[in-house]
């Protein structure tokens, strides 16, 4: 009986002691508080690392998936503004992590097509300006008057001055971009002429026409990417392109074939023939 008693006097001073040190420390954590200082136990709870984050404070490396999602964002958003090697770059990087991803593999076989696209246009406008500056240097330049006297004035054939003013307005008429892809010449004639009324500081714009050439001018196609260009340069790579030539005229300019002549300056000759070989012809 004794022994029970104090076993349970044992047990009650034991509970007593701890509620005596719990209000203790929790008498500790609201003086802390009060006095704006971070309370023991929360500041050892913050020394202790996440589980989630290294040893030395440095996030855990990524998933072979999550760097694939990340690569191909990456290389996307690369693609759709127009920087085809960037993307490359990065949709390397994701084969080389997965040679079988097929974004990856899609991605950047389209960018390697428009890259090489790009590179041939720019190979064709290249030879085109380069085959029009020859041109330029071999072809003597027309004849501007500055300050004649009378007597010479008068002989100057009125039409070779209009055609002088009409050359000088073409080299005057500047074009901002001239990109086509495998387009008709008559597609191209027609956006020379709308450019030219557009950047024609008079506001009237150069009359081009196409001549001689009603059933094959479906054939001639221009490729080319050039920028800032004069319109006479223009029509010189045009005409080079689709392998035909151009005419300044007073009041116009034509496109024609490389051997047409005009109805209006061909002649017409007679022979004599021997009956014997009419009769043959017959």
């Amino acid at each position: 009986m004794i022994r029970t008693y104090i076993s349970a006097l044992l047990v009650v001073l034991l509970a007593g002691v701890q509620i005596g040190q719990a209000q203790e420390n929790t008498d500790d954590v609201f003086a802390q508080l009060d006095a704006g200082t971070q309370p023991a136990t929360a500041a050892a709870a913050s020394d202790v690392a996440p589980a989630e984050v290294e040893g030395d404070g440095s996030a855990p490396p990524l998933g072979d998936s999550e760097m694939l999602s990340l690569l191909f964002e990456k290389g996307l958003a690369q693609y759709k503004v127009g920087k085809y090697d960037e993307a490359i770059m990065a949709f390397d990087a994701m084969l080389a992590i997965d040679k079988y991803d097929s974004r990856a593999v899609a991605y950047k076989k389209r960018a390697a097509g428009k890259i090489s696209s790009k590179e041939g246009k720019r190979q064709v406008a290249t030879r085109a300006q380069a085959v029009a500056d020859v041109n330029a240097a071999w072809n003597q330049e027309p004849k501007v008057l500055t300050s004649v006297d009378v007597s010479e004035a008068a002989a100057v054939d009125p039409d070779q001055q209009a055609t002088e003013r009409m050359v000088a307005r073409l080299k005057a008429i500047n074009i901002p971009n001239l990109d086509f892809s495998d387009a008709s010449i008559e597609d191209v004639v027609l956006y020379l002429t709308e450019q030219s009324r557009k950047h024609d500081r008079s506001g009237k714009g150069v009359n081009i026409l196409l001549a001689g050439m009603e059933s094959a001018a479906g054939d001639k196609t221009v490729t080319t990417l050039i920028t800032d260009i004069s319109l006479f340069d223009a029509l010189q790579v045009v005409a080079e392109m689709a392998s035909l030539k151009f005419e300044v005229k007073p009041q116009a300019v034509a496109i024609v074939p490389v051997n047409y002549a005009p109805v209006s300056e061909m002649a017409m000759k007679s022979y004599d023939l021997d009956p014997e070989v009419g009769s043959e012809l017959e």
